[in-house]
């Protein structure tokens, strides 16, 4: 008597031939994205050594400036704060 399902036999050899597929189509996918970043890689116009170099000290001069600006602040802030507890303490 026939129930209408497949066989296990059917069933687990359709299971197989699915996960062989996906893992084929997951390494192939794999693969294939491997080539694309190496194909636009060869594309980047990497910075000659003087730019970055000039750069690099654009970066540390602006990071110099901010940490100053930002200390000031904390510096103004914490007298401000010292006075205030002052003030309330007495």
């Amino acid at each position: 008597p026939t129930t209408g399902r497949p066989s296990s036999v059917l069933c687990n050899w359709s299971l197989e031939v699915a996960e062989a597929t996906t893992e084929q189509s997951t390494r192939s996918r794999v693969i294939t994205y491997l080539e694309e970043v190496r194909s636009e890689l060869r594309k980047v116009v990497w910075p000659k050594r003087e730019e970055s170099i000039n750069l690099t000290v654009v970066v540390l001069v602006v990071m110099a400036l901010v940490m100053v600006i930002i200390s000031g602040f904390d510096s103004i802030l914490n007298v401000i704060f010292e006075r205030l507890l002052d003030w309330a303490g007495q």
